[in-house]
């Protein structure tokens, strides 16, 4: 990938009477053309400052910012006023049209601003709001548009100049819940279509639809793995039969890891739900990053496959169609399975290595435990 946007050690000190805000305390990030990144943090934690840092809205106190290989933290007023025009798109939350303008007016402000004739100003900005699905509203002033109305136009205004790349702070930060997915949606397909974003949020949706998030905390990102031992309720449901297990969110992933890919997992948390070996689960939604879902997974140990096998020792449980059942160590099945166990950790978690047999009955399953680690039955509460 072509690097598009560094910011090297940079910092923001704003002086307050007599005393000084330090916003951004030494931030270091790359971002890639293409990509789609989420800012997120507590209100306060300096992500907006960093989004005008690296849009050339503002100058750094001290570091500096490259964007395209260019050293936009040392531009003058000028030059700053027409790199933002030229290279880079900003989204707001409130939207900040021209009240007197109408929605075309406004796509066209930047175009007229760079120079464009206008019918090329007024045929750019007609493809636009084709493009946001406002071409029917193009005449209409803001007053006379819905909020997610007015939001698709200020996006269009953004993609007036063919930007390098795409600025969103809170973009979905006054619009409810459905409004605020369409925009989601639309911000996921010109990332699809190349566009490189970055967005600043507390809205979880946005966050999880971003490719990578970037965590902030106290004006430094905060690139600390998600807690790993945070305990997750987890409803589980066979039959007629229903009872709540309480896990370490780690332990919770790995039992998700069942033959499944990093993003697999990563939509079944934030799903909530999952059936495994004909039982149900139900959690409260849980959503990370591919980067902090690969963070935890990094933490699984490696498979031993040269371990020995002890019934004695293993969990053993028959697993049906119907579900499963816990088999006790002098149980025929268990003495019939012992011989003929293949090994199959990773598939079955982290907590244990794992044996499989089949038999007339189902499959038996054996599970022994690894030093140090959770497993979901004992953690049961």
């Amino acid at each position: 990938m072509t690097e598009l946007v560094r910011a090297e050690d940079v910092r923001r000190d704003y002086r307050l009477g007599e005393d000084v805000v330090h916003a951004v305390r030494g931030v270091s990030v790359s971002i890639d053309a293409g990509e789609w990144v989420a800012i997120v943090g507590p209100s306060g934690c300096g992500k907006s400052t960093l989004l005008n840092l690296l849009g050339a809205i503002d100058a750094p106190s001290a570091g500096r910012v490259f964007v395209k290989g260019r050293d936009v933290s040392s531009l003058g007023d000028r030059e700053a006023t027409r790199f933002r025009l030229l290279e880079v798109g900003f989204i707001f939350q409130r939207f900040y049209l021209v009240p007197a303008l109408t929605a075309r007016e406004n796509v066209e402000l930047p175009l007229a601003e760079a120079g464009v004739s206008r019918d090329e100003r007024r045929k750019r900005a007609t493809e636009l709001l084709t493009y946001v699905g406002l071409a029917e509203r193009a005449r209409h002033l803001p007053a006379q548009l819905s909020g997610g109305e007015q939001q698709r136009v200020a996006i269009a205004r953004a993609l007036a100049n063919r930007p390098a790349l795409l600025l969103a702070d809170e973009p979905t930060g006054e619009l409810d819940a459905r409004t605020g997915a369409e925009i989601i949606g639309l911000l996921s397909r010109l990332n699809g279509e190349g566009t490189t974003v970055v967005v600043v949020t507390h809205d979880e949706e946005l966050a999880a639809a971003a490719r990578r998030v970037v965590h902030m905390r106290d004006g430094v990102i905060d690139d600390r793995p998600r807690e790993e031992t945070g305990r997750v309720a987890v409803r589980m449901q066979q039959g007629s039969s229903e009872r709540t297990v309480h896990w370490p969110l780690r332990t919770l992933i790995a039992w998700l890891f069942v033959g499944r890919q990093c993003d697999e997992v990563r939509a079944l948390l934030a799903r909530g739900e999952t059936t495994r070996d004909g039982t149900r689960a139900t959690w409260t939604p849980v959503r990370l990053s591919a980067e902090e879902l690969t963070a935890i997974e990094r933490t699984f140990p490696a498979a031993s496959p040269a371990r020995a096998l002890e019934p004695a020792r293993a969990r053993a449980t028959l697993l049906t169609p119907g579900g499963s059942v816990l088999l006790t160590p002098d149980d025929s099945r268990v003495r019939d399975a012992t011989s003929r166990a293949i090994y199959r950790w990773f598939d079955y978690g982290v907590w244990a290595d794992v044996w499989e047999a089949t038999s007339d009955d189902g499959v038996v399953r054996f599970e022994m435990f690894r030093p140090g680690e959770s497993p979901p039955w004992s953690t049961a509460a």
